[in-house]
């Protein structure tokens, strides 16, 4: 009788302060689990079905035993318990309270100076991904260190130029610094449109001597023109799409945080990679290079997609900003370069279906190309380089992520990804100068 009222007791407890969302399946599963504790209390006093009842407590109790054992070893060395897990416990839930700059106006979300930056949600182990860093005394992936008058390149851009999941030091902008004479100033944010990249750049142009201004644009982002209009017609407080919107509301909603108080909590929500990569593996996909198999939505984003259908409407908002950050160029008397992104589906698709990827995936492409040339943007197109690289590399290579241009979870640029990207940049700005 004791042991399950002690069962009942922690079930319960754990309930009532339960830290994840409530739209948890792991709440539905202690439910369940208070509903069967409760009938086996009955049937105790009943003396009906005493060994089940007693061996499934004594299970269940061991359970709760080695969780609580954890807490407290988690409470007292945090150390101890691995970062694979710790990376989804936050204590602090006061910590994405002031992260963001809101403002009236164009980019309407930044995040603020000198302030520590955590990305959200699982996108790989620590060894992958990295999920904090500490912005510039404006609020940008930069070192504080970094000199002002050195400065001759502004690169404009969303998560791909901010370098999301790497290190500071391991950006386009810092390999760019690295490698040439070309000094850029990283003014990219996680989810920015390019109106909002625009509003930045007049903002801080002013403080930089420069000759360049490198717009970076991922193919398809176009789309965040109409969602940001939207956001404004509909007065919503805050605006804006992606990584620095995400942060914004855990900014002011702490009910959306996907993160644990609890390690038990922590060890459910780590385990939710696992559950979705069995049911991937039931849905898989056979790819030439196996490497891919855990990308099944390569084929799906490539062949079933409707790439020529451009949203006219939007389209044309995005290349009036675009038109916009050129006569900004020109009245700074400064050369503009576009640069063209393509995503991992598309890098990967010819190495892991053996396929060449089909017409239609180039026609966004193909419009901005006129565009550029017409307006006299130098154009910066990526995406063969980073297909031919691919499709260079070691077929039986099966485990070795570490040499493909992506993250391995999460779909931005690998360390590797931003050098090779940086090369291209630094031999287009030499052929300008020349």
């Amino acid at each position: 009788m004791k042991l399950i009222l002690f069962n009942l007791l922690v079930t319960s407890s754990y309930i009532i302060f339960f830290d994840l969302s409530r739209n948890s399946y792991l709440l539905l599963l202690l439910y369940g689990l208070i509903t069967i504790l409760i009938i086996s209390f009955l049937f105790k006093i009943k003396n009906f079905l005493l060994n089940s009842v007693e061996i499934f407590n004594i299970i269940y109790a061991s359970f709760i035993s080695f969780f609580l054992f954890l807490e407290v070893v988690f409470f007292f060395k945090p150390s101890i318990i691995p970062s694979n897990l710790t990376i989804f416990i936050d204590r602090d839930k006061n910590f994405y309270n002031d992260k963001i700059e809101f403002l009236n106006n164009l980019p309407y979300v930044k995040f603020k100076p000198n302030t520590e930056i955590r990305i959200r949600y699982f996108r790989g182990n620590p060894n992958e991904f990295e999920y904090t860093w500490t912005t510039d005394n404006f609020g940008f992936k930069n070192n504080n260190d970094i000199n002002f008058n050195d400065i001759n390149t502004i690169m404009l851009g969303d998560s791909f130029t901010e370098g999301f999941g790497v290190k500071i030091n391991d950006t386009i902008s810092s390999q760019i610094a690295k490698k040439s004479s070309f000094k850029p100033y990283n003014l990219g944010v996680q989810g920015y449109s390019v109106s909002q990249m625009r509003a930045v750049y007049e903002k801080y142009k002013t403080n930089f001597n420069y000759n360049f201004v490198i717009l970076n644009y991922l193919a398809g982002t176009y789309t965040r023109e109409q969602i940001i209009e939207n956001q404004i017609k509909n007065k919503e407080k805050i605006k804006g799409v992606g990584g620095i919107f995400d942060v914004a509301i855990a900014s002011v909603n702490e009910e959306v945080r996907d993160s644990a108080f609890f390690v038990s909590s922590a060890i459910w929500i780590s385990t939710k990679f696992l559950r979705n990569n069995i049911v991937s593996k039931i849905k898989s996909i056979d790819y030439d290079d196996k490497r891919m198999n855990i990308y099944p939505e390569i084929k799906f984003d490539i062949e079933n997609k409707d790439y020529k259908n451009l949203s006219k409407d939007n389209f044309s908002k995005f290349l009036n900003e675009v038109k916009k950050i050129k006569a900004i160029s020109n009245i700074d008397n400064t050369q503009m370069i576009f640069v063209h992104y393509i995503n991992r589906s598309m890098t990967y698709y010819q190495r892991a279906t053996g396929k060449s990827l089909p017409n239609k995936v180039y026609h966004e492409r193909k419009a901005i190309k006129q565009f550029c040339e017409k307006n006299n943007i130098y154009f910066l197109d990526i995406s063969e380089d980073l297909i031919n690289y691919v499709l260079k590399l070691k077929m039986d290579d099966r485990e070795n992520y570490n040499d493909l241009p992506f993250l391995k979870r999460d779909a931005h640029l690998s360390p590797l990804g931003n050098v090779i990207v940086a090369d291209l940049i630094i031999n287009k700005l030499k052929q300008i100068k020349e």
